[in-house]
């Protein structure tokens, strides 16, 4: 497995976002964009996930095994795919 590195920066950052964040289950279906929703199989359960896909029409979710919080510095290749693969699927379907 390989082992994530994260700025203290980022993670700071990451720390303020949580203790302002209001919520946004009310803000979600006032996306009409479809939205990639890139997670690790061990994180939230799956269920979370998939409701939120649910939520924003045309969404997708992707599961990254073994992958940390760190996912996208861990699987820079299967991040990278999962994002071409969407963007590329959504420039075809407008």
């Amino acid at each position: 497995m390989h082992k994530e590195s994260v700025s203290a920066q980022t993670l700071q950052h990451q720390l303020e976002a949580v203790a302002n964040w209001i919520g946004s289950c009310i803000a979600i279906s006032n996306i009409t964009l479809p939205n990639l929703v890139i997670v690790r199989t061990d994180d939230a359960p799956l269920l979370d996930s998939l409701m939120l896909a649910r939520k924003i029409p045309g969404s997708w979710v992707v599961q990254i095994r073994d992958a940390g919080h760190g996912l996208m510095y861990q699987y820079p290749s299967e991040f990278n795919r999962a994002i071409l693969t969407f963007l590329e699927d959504n420039h075809e379907h407008k």
